[in-house]
């Protein structure tokens, strides 16, 4: 089973390893805080895990064991198909590697230019080890390394193993990466929305036949030049519209 969690921490199931590390984990998370950072840190690294997590209760040991997967096949020799399944398995973990890497860029990206583009954006978010991917022993970079080379040494049990345990830690690492996407795009995403909903006020005032009002015009004015300023003062920009839409909706 220690190939399932790194195989750098000798034969120990998940459990026992995590109840070893759990102390050294209080100690160094808050060396992975980014206090002066103006992104908020989405989670702690936890390498009794292996993977990014935020610390939820911790879960129990993979379902998979070698007994497990000898099941599926002859007991009295190497499981029926296990080389084969192995490799397959392992060979598709790199592609999977890559989505999280590049949605982690992209991610990055989007609070870069959120913070250059709006006034104090709020709800950024930001790892609290940028490293987890590569961090050796524990990172899936590594990890993913140790089952290739178990596929090459004909280790295809421990390979297929550790293959399901990396692409279930994985997975819930996409889960965290996809609320950095969701989290950093918001700003650009409210951006989008108030302009929208300006050009609609102001077709309204066009329907209305509003347009060559001075009052509606100024206040019209003043909104767009919000969204337009640099940085974008979004809950200014926000207030502006609102102002708009209501002067428009106003008895006459």
């Amino acid at each position: 089973m220690s190939l399932a969690i790194g195989d750098v921490h000798g034969a120990a199931t998940l459990e026992e390893f995590r109840v070893v590390m759990q102390a050294t984990i209080d100690a160094i998370a808050a060396e992975y805080r980014l206090p002066g950072q103006k992104m908020h840190v989405l989670s702690e690294y936890d390498p009794a895990e292996c993977v990014l997590v935020t610390r939820p209760a911790a879960p129990g040991p993979p379902v998979w064991s070698a007994e497990g997967v000898a099941a599926e096949g002859d007991l009295d020799g190497e499981p029926t198909g296990v080389p084969e399944r192995a490799a397959d398995e392992v060979a598709a973990l790199p592609r999977i590697l890559e989505q999280l890497e590049s949605d982690l860029r992209r991610a990055a990206q989007q609070a870069e230019e959120a913070l250059d583009h709006f006034l104090e954006p709020r709800g950024l978010l930001a790892l609290a080890d940028p490293d987890w991917l590569t961090d050796a022993g524990c990172g899936l970079r590594p990890w993913l390394a140790d089952l290739q080379a178990a596929v090459r040494q004909g280790r295809t049990v421990d390979a297929l193993i550790g293959a399901r345990a990396w692409h279930q830690y994985a997975a819930r690492a996409a889960q965290e990466v996809e609320r950095l996407l969701e989290a950093n795009s918001a700003p650009e995403t409210h951006f989008r929305e108030l302009r929208s909903r300006l050009r609609l006020y102001r077709a309204k005032a066009g329907q209305l036949g509003f347009l060559e009002s001075a009052p509606l015009s100024e206040l019209h004015t003043a909104a767009r030049a919000a969204l337009q300023d640099r940085p974008v003062d979004l809950d200014a920009a926000e207030q502006r519209i609102a102002e708009y839409a209501r002067a428009l909706s106003a008895p006459r």
